[in-house]
Order: structure tokens, then sequence, then C-alpha cells
């Protein structure tokens, strides 16, 4: 299996793997910890731990992002879930938990999902969440939708993001936030888009 793919004339991308596709096996000979290192680079930021969270808001809240951070890892916050829709999101989700141990059938927590998702954006709760991850000193990381990241990408350079995770439903493009001209960029890019592959795109400008 090739490590890196054609993705369109002239451009390539780097292929990543789950962890189905890798097996652990132990080996009989021992290594010192101090001879090993899990560290890896991402243009001007490197990572201690290989570990990225899925940026989901039933796991990457502020606080989970910045204790991965401050362990190595990188956490990614969603910027079009409910850290960006609701000021009492713990409580959001405490709520589709519940509605999920009483119902047996999913239909119930998931009305609820999309009632709550169907609240609007709002950039000071979004910029709130992102300043919390930022003031603790860890990368900051927000993950938007193809489709969306036009428009919510001034909002979070303004922020003060770090890292732009572009995530579709194929592919991920991650970008340095900090590129001059990035919205146009993007949207250029993705217009001359060739057919979608199952891989990662790692862009470092």
């Amino acid at each position: 299996m090739r490590d890196v793919v054609e993705i369109g004339m002239g451009r390539t991308a780097r292929r990543t793997y789950e962890l189905d596709d890798i097996n652990i096996v132990p080996s009989r000979r021992t290594r010192s910890p101090k001879d090993v290192s899990t560290a890896w680079q991402l243009d001007a930021y490197r990572f201690e731990i290989p570990v990225v969270s899925h940026p989901t808001d039933a796991l990457a809240s502020p606080e989970f992002v910045i204790e991965l951070g401050r362990q190595g890892g990188l956490g990614i916050l969603n910027g079009e879930g409910l850290i960006g829709r609701h000021a009492d999101v713990g409580a959001k989700i405490a709520q589709v938990i519940e509605a999920a141990e009483k119902e047996p059938e999913p239909s119930a927590s998931i009305r609820l999902l999309q009632q709550l998702h169907a609240a609007p954006l709002d950039p000071d709760l979004l910029g709130a969440a992102i300043a919390r991850v930022r003031d603790a000193g860890v990368i900051t990381a927000v993950r938007v939708s193809p489709q969306n990241a036009r428009s919510l990408t001034p909002v979070l350079v303004q922020a003060g993001i770090d890292l732009l995770v572009i995530q579709g439903t194929i592919f991920v493009v991650i970008v340095m936030a900090f590129r001059k001209g990035l919205v146009g960029e993007l949207g250029e890019w993705w217009k001359r888009r060739s057919a979608p592959t199952k891989c990662s795109i790692q862009a470092g400008f």
C-alpha cells in the first residue's frame, strides 16, 4: 500500500491509518523509554504523543482539549458544535444522555440533538471556548465542515486558533490558521478539488 496517493494533477496526500489498520506485536527485545520517542511534528507544532481527538461535542470539551494538550496530544474543538450554540453545553449533553436512557429507541435523543444543533452559532460563545484553550497554553485546533469553512474561518482566526481542521465525510485538511488570504485560497482549492480520496491531507504553510 502506497504511503502517498495522488489527489489530482500535481497534488499528493499522505495516507493515514486507523487503529483497525495497525497491529502492535510484542518483541523479544525490550527498549528503554529513553531510547523511544512518540513525538510527531505538524509544521511548527510538535506533539509528544500520537493522539488526536475526534471533534465531537460529547468528547472534545474545552476542558478535555486542554488536558489532552497538556499530556502532549492534539485536541480539536468542533467549531460547529454545541459549544458555539449554547452557553450551558454540559447541561444540554446531560439532557441528551437522559433522553437516551429513558427511551430505548434512539429517535428521542436524535430529535433532541437536532433541536440543539438547530440553534444559531454564536461567535462570542465560540470565541470564548477557543480563548479558554488558547489561554491554557496548548495548541488550539478547531474543526469546521467544508461548506462552512469560508464563513467561519475569519471568526476562528480572529479568536486566535493555531490549526484549522476542515473535516468532510471522506477526507480531512489541516491548514495553518495564520496563512494570509486563507479564506479565498480555501475556496479556490475546494472548487479545483478532484474526485475525493479516503486520506488525510496535512497542508502546512
